[in-house]
């Protein structure tokens, strides 16, 4: 098990390379590239997803998050969802869905924001 970065008090973020996937990851991730909305207490932000599972996401440019937060996320065309975070940095996180997502809208999601190989990241 990774250890706690010190300064933050959170595990640092999984690797994204397939040789790199953690034992506990239970699906591989699909990189896409969406804009979502984040609503964390009474704040709305807009965030971007950068890889998708049925399970959860890892989402960029939001502030400093804490293992265990409850959050809302809405991606696009779809109704808001709650989360888990489930390891941040300092400035992305990955969540975990409370309910998975259905396997028709994740299928959908990927073909609508999917990053092929050979597009830029």
């Amino acid at each position: 098990m990774p250890e706690l970065m010190p300064a933050t008090g959170t595990f640092p973020p999984p690797q994204s390379g397939p040789e790199d996937l953690p034992l506990e990851r239970r699906q591989p991730r699909e990189k896409v590239e969406m804009m979502a909305r984040f609503r964390r207490d009474l704040v709305n932000t807009t965030v971007v997803l950068k890889d998708l599972t049925p399970l959860g996401a890892r989402i960029e440019g939001i502030g400093p998050l804490h293992a265990d937060e409850v959050i809302t996320l809405t991606l696009p065309e779809c109704r808001p969802m709650i989360a888990f975070v489930a390891w941040a940095g300092s400035h992305s996180a990955g969540l975990e869905f409370v309910h998975p997502l259905p396997d028709d809208l994740f299928a959908e999601l990927v073909t609508l924001y999917g990053l092929r190989s050979d597009d830029t990241a």
